[in-house]
């Protein structure tokens, strides 16, 4: 075969893959950034979200029922993934999702880093007032 065989069926696989690619609804994920609690484990996030106290009091005592920095709040660049459990508190309803870290804020600036995941919750809905 010539190389430029090679190269047509080369360029109609590639664009066989992306029509496919964009068929099926595959998109870029979204890079999101904030400051909140991140835990090693779902079952930390939750520990953490059914705590009654503020989330930096929540984090301390998990991290010191662990003996380890297994929580933390932090300013990061993250992409959501999907929900692994819920969890409730008299804020409301939570959703707790594996997260993948991409990046550290600091200041203005957000720092790439090598991704690694994480779990983190997002509020869904709020309690109703009594």
């Amino acid at each position: 075969m010539t190389r430029t065989i090679k190269g047509i069926r080369a360029a109609v696989g590639m664009s066989v893959l992306g029509f496919f690619a964009a068929a099926s609804g595959v998109e870029a994920q979204k890079i999101e950034n904030g400051n909140g609690v991140i835990c090693d484990s779902p079952q930390q996030v939750e520990q953490m979200i059914t705590i009654r106290s503020d989330f930096k009091s929540a984090v301390e005592q998990i991290n010191a029922e662990s003996k380890s920095r297994v929580c933390e709040i932090v300013e990061i660049a993250f992409i959501v993934g999907g929900v692994v459990a819920d969890a409730s508190n008299d804020k409301g309803k939570w959703e707790i999702r594996k997260i993948l870290v991409v990046g550290l804020m600091v200041g203005s600036v957000t720092s790439p880093v090598q991704p690694y995941p994480k779990y983190t919750a997002f509020l869904t809905s709020k309690a109703a007032p009594i």
